[in-house]
Parts: structure tokens; sequence; C-alpha cells
């Protein structure tokens, strides 16, 4: 699984969670990958996150890799 794969299943929650797995099913362009670096980078620097989008990523990413 990837982390797009899993955070797609929040997107119909009304959560902090909900809101970026919306943007991200979205985003055409996403990385498939679950290297952390990665997805960071183009977050952060591709697509210009916003500070509560990228604390929002950091705590499903964690969510994710402990499962």
């Amino acid at each position: 699984m990837t982390y797009k794969e899993y955070i797609s299943q929040f997107q119909n929650d009304d959560s902090p969670a909900g809101d970026i797995a919306r943007d991200i099913m979205e985003d055409l362009e996403f990385p498939q990958t679950n290297d952390y670096e990665e997805l960071n980078y183009y977050l952060s620097i591709e697509q210009c996150a916003c500070d509560s989008f990228m604390s929002v990523f950091e705590r499903t990413f964690n969510e994710f890799k402990s499962l």
C-alpha cells in the first residue's frame, strides 16, 4: 500500500486528514511512493503546501508507517 492509498480512506471524513486526503486524491501528479523524502519534497517544494497541510501530512505519514 502506498501513502496515497492509505490517505484515501479519510477522503470522506470531516477532519484535517480528510481535507488533505481530498487534495491528494485530486492531484493526478501525486507520487505513488512510500518514500518520505520524495513525498515531503513534492509537497513542500513542488506544491508549496502550507504549514497546516504539512503538519497533517507528518502525522498521517507517521500513522501510516506504524501499520
